[in-house]
């Protein structure tokens, strides 16, 4: 037998050693590097447009986002940040279908949306505006989105 001089135990130890090397190793190469994509890139823009029909669909107005998170591996994406009027004004939700919470007091300015991205383009997965909690601390275990695309490390 090949393995009949050998230290047995050793060289098992030795295998499983190589081996998890080699799934950590694998592991790493299929890991997204997490990016928050640069002002005036076409993928920002595109992140940011994507959100924007829905929002100013909610809000009945032209928006911009002043952003607080933009993050993304490629394949997911997440947002956080306030909208604002084209003019930087604040939204006047008064007027929209938040007024109830936002006289009530229980809305919080911000945006936050998880996208993917299908062969052709982004699309919203989850979405939320005035959500006064971290609504998308569940992301993670309901999609499979990785964390580190939601939160920085």
């Amino acid at each position: 037998m090949i393995l009949s001089g050998l230290n047995k135990p050793l060289f098992c130890t030795q295998l499983k050693i190589i081996f998890l090397g080699i799934c950590v190793l694998t592991n790493y190469a299929y890991a997204q590097v997490v990016i928050e994509p640069k002002r005036g890139t076409a993928l920002r823009k595109d992140l940011l447009d994507t959100v924007r029909v829905k929002v100013e669909r909610d809000v009945k107005s032209n928006v911009l986002f002043k952003v607080e998170t933009l993050r993304t591996d490629g394949h997911w994406a997440f947002l956080s940040a306030v909208p604002v009027t084209a003019s930087l004004a604040k939204i006047d939700y008064t007027k929209t279908k938040f007024a109830q919470q936002y006289e009530q007091s229980m809305f919080d300015n911000v945006v936050t949306a998880l996208l993917k991205k299908n062969d052709v383009r982004w699309q919203i997965i989850e979405y939320s505006i005035g959500a006064t909690g971290a609504d998308f601390v569940d992301w993670p275990l309901k999609y499979g989105v990785p964390k580190e695309v939601l939160m920085a490390e």
